[in-house]
């Protein structure tokens, strides 16, 4: 029967098996053509399906070798060849060590050769250079083909190191690495990647541990800097409260998007240099304040109105407590009175603040200059239908070193619309010429322009010798036209190039740190200012005492008939008064009544007289 496969039996179909020859002669059976061809010719049929050792003739099917192996098998050497377990131990159809390609663009030849490039190959080879930039390969010259990170990102300087195994998957456009990157470091080194496992391990080494409670840091934890509305370190499910650092040396603690402390910047209670910058204390407020701006007029605790010139602007100044930016809160305000839309190149009229010298120092530089510092302040505006402010419009805001070496920085901020508050900033770069001395006299003036002719106008945005500058060509002229206005609040100068949150103390520490400058004492009728002692029948003498002042105050009182000096039988109504031996802290009083009758040596007191609220004021002020 014929041969495909399987056992062979002999047949002549007459007889079969191994004696067929032998049973055809024992059976007298002639050699028969119509027997034997067909028998040969299955012989010859069987040999041609057998394959020949020396691989003269090739299979036409596959080859079923009974679960035995194929051994003593050469390595294959081209794509069609049989890999042997050697090959693939070594991955040698997909590896090459000899990379001869340049820094960046990677070229090796695979043995045996890959004749096109497809999708899933996976190729590996040594580095021969480490990558400084996006970089390439091409695998036996079929083209080159860029490398690629974590899918699509291009390998970056480091990320490829010189004699590093690298493997690489093609996707059809480019090869993905998907072996380590050198820029990848292990735990414990810098920018360590960790990962917590649900089994309760750490990857990592001794320097970070976790015990399943408890995370254990070694060795610094670094984090980004954060911003207010994105800090560094936050709390779940409210990502603008939290920590973050927005300087060098200052931590800021932020709440609700908004920044509301700052370590690092002032030494004293608060963030703010500026004392009252809120506006809170006006111990003034019953002076008058109208027709101001042609003479120098101090407003509200630690803030004046300074003018030059023949400027005929005229204004009136209030403390409002109501249309603040928080509905009630302080701030001040300039009413035009008398417009005057020019003015001559020499006037000015402006509003500042000077800052005592010594409570400066935390805005010293380690090269004892003046450091980074950030002005900010709310400010509204309003014009009138005849003036020529147009919105937007400039407000000039400038800041004045008054000792050490005296230096200027002039800048206008941008206020958009009309009747609206808006919250404005100026950052200063520090200075290496502005020094500030260890002293109580003014340090620092920062303030506001109200008017300016063009000789007090620069360009603005640098520091630059002090001139007297007050603003630039920008700088609106608020007394261009009567009602117009303008309104500052919550002022503020801090060290940082970054503005902060507004900070406003309470009303008792703002008043503390304005009477270091000045105090007002005022007294209802009859209220008693001081016990003293008669040293004659029309005369008496007593001590002042007051909070310890920056310097021994010049004082003054509302009226020197508007006390009374009352020993143990008469009342006399003062006609004189003055003062004597004036400290820091004490000052010694002398009123002089008419009419005589006080008992010389009896005890006294002096009390405000009956006709109303009377005052007493001492003024250290800068």
């Amino acid at each position: 029967m014929p041969w495909s496969g399987g056992a062979f039996t002999r047949t002549n179909g007459v007889h079969t098996g191994a004696t067929l020859w032998a049973q055809d002669r024992d059976a007298g059976t002639k050699i028969l053509a119509a027997r034997h061809d067909t028998h040969d010719q299955d012989l010859a049929t069987g040999i041609n399906s057998t394959l020949e050792k020396s691989g003269s003739n090739a299979a036409t099917g596959n080859l079923n070798i009974g679960s035995n192996r194929l051994t003593a098998v050469a390595d294959g050497t081209a794509k069609t060849d049989a890999a042997t377990v050697n090959q693939i131990q070594s991955n040698a159809p997909a590896f090459q060590a000899s990379d001869t390609g340049t820094a960046n663009a990677h070229a090796i030849a695979l043995s045996p050769a890959i004749t096109a490039y497809a999708a899933g190959q996976a190729i590996t080879f040594k580095s021969a250079s480490t990558s400084t930039t996006a970089s390439t390969l091409n695998v036996n010259g079929l083209g080159t083909k860029a490398l690629k990170k974590k899918n699509d990102q291009a390998i970056a300087a480091g990320d490829i190191e010189s004699g590093s195994i690298v493997t690489a998957v093609y996707d059809g456009t480019n090869f993905q690495v998907t072996s380590q990157l050198g820029s990848e470091a292990s735990a414990g080194g810098s920018n360590t990647q960790v990962q917590y496992n649900s089994s309760g391990s750490l990857a990592g080494d001794a320097d970070l541990t976790f015990d399943g409670t408890n995370l254990t840091v070694a060795n610094p934890l670094y984090l980004p800097d954060g911003a207010v509305a994105t800090p560094s370190l936050a709390n779940t499910g409210d990502l603008n409260t939290g920590v973050y650092f927005p300087a060098a040396d200052t931590v800021g603690v932020v709440a609700g998007g908004k920044e509301k402390w700052r370590f690092g910047n002032s030494p004293l209670a608060g963030k703010n240099y500026v004392v009252n910058g809120a506006f809170q204390v006006d111990q003034r407020s019953s002076d008058t304040r109208t027709g101001l701006g042609g003479a120098l007029a101090r407003l509200a605790d630690q803030w004046v109105l300074r003018w030059d010139g023949a400027t005929g602007g005229r204004y009136t100044y209030s403390t409002e407590d109501n249309g603040g930016v928080n509905s009630e809160s302080k701030w001040a305000k300039f009413l035009t009175t008398t417009a005057d839309a020019a003015g001559t190149a020499g006037d000015y009229q402006y509003f500042y603040t000077p800052i005592e010298a010594q409570n400066l120092q935390g805005l010293i530089a380690a090269n004892g200059k003046l450091g980074d510092t950030t002005q900010s302040m709310d400010i509204i505006v309003h014009a009138d239908g005849a003036s020529g402010i147009s919105f937007p419009c400039k407000v000039g805001c400038w800041i004045h070193t008054q000792d050490g070496t005296a230096r200027q920085w002039v800048q206008d901020v941008t206020i958009t619309s009309a009747d609206t508050w808006q919250r404005v900033s100026i950052s200063r770069t520090a200075d290496s010429v502005a020094t500030i001395d260890q002293n109580s006299d003014s340090g620092i003036w920062m303030g506001f322009c109200i008017a300016t002719g063009t000789d007090r106008q620069v360009t603005g945005g640098a520091w630059e010798n002090s001139g007297g500058d007050i603003g630039t060509s920008n700088s609106i002229n608020i007394g261009d036209a009567t009602n117009n206005y303008i309104g500052f609040a919550n002022v503020t100068l801090e060290a940082g190039l970054l503005s902060t949150a507004a900070e406003v103390q309470d009303y008792g520490t703002t008043l503390a740190r304005a009477r270091r400058y000045y105090f007002r004492n005022s007294y209802a009728a009859g209220v008693v200012v001081a016990n003293g002692f008669v040293t004659a029948a029309t005369s008496a003498q007593s001590v002042l005492s007051f909070a310890e002042m920056r310097a021994a105050p010049t004082m003054s009182l509302s009226g020197v008939a508007d006390f009374v000096i009352g020993d143990k039988d008469v009342n006399a109504d003062t006609t004189g008064f003055s003062f004597d031996s004036i400290g820091t802290s004490t000052a010694k009083m002398m009123p002089v009544a008419s009419g005589g009758g006080l008992g010389a040596g009896e005890g006294c007191i002096i009390k405000a007289d009956g006709s109303g609220t009377r005052f007493i004021d001492g003024s250290a002020e800068l």
